[in-house]
């Protein structure tokens, strides 16, 4: 389980360099016991750079983040972190060489994976 607690919580990917990466993300917000989903569908990424794909939730609420899925549709692997910060320690949760065509999901209560090229 992600849970991003306070209004400087974020979800980043860094790419280690330029390519097409797409990102998906899906959560739910508890607001004092009232739940709704929430998503973004990151623009794909060209470049190397850090890239916000998961943004921190109002104040008072708390984001459980649900999936989270960054395929490389580059033709080239591409170095991809996965960073959770508060705003002032950010923590590494996942570096991975994302090869051609393959995708990294992270599935709540489940985990990372990732899922090849072809792999149905």
């Amino acid at each position: 389980m992600l849970i991003l607690a306070s209004t400087t919580d974020v979800v980043n990917v860094v790419t280690g360099s330029a390519g097409l990466v797409d990102v998906h993300a899906s959560w739910m917000d508890n607001a004092a016991g009232a739940v709704g989903p929430g998503r973004t569908n990151t623009p794909t990424i060209t470049t190397a750079t850090t890239t916000t794909v998961v943004p921190s939730p109002a104040s008072g609420t708390q984001r459980n983040l649900k999936t989270l899925h960054v395929r490389n549709r580059g033709a080239s692997a591409n170095s991809i972190n996965v960073i959770h910060t508060d705003g002032t320690t950010a923590v590494i949760l996942l570096t991975i060489s994302l090869a051609s065509g393959a995708t990294l999901e992270y599935i709540d209560e489940v985990g990372f994976m990732t899922v090849l090229s072809g792999v149905q």
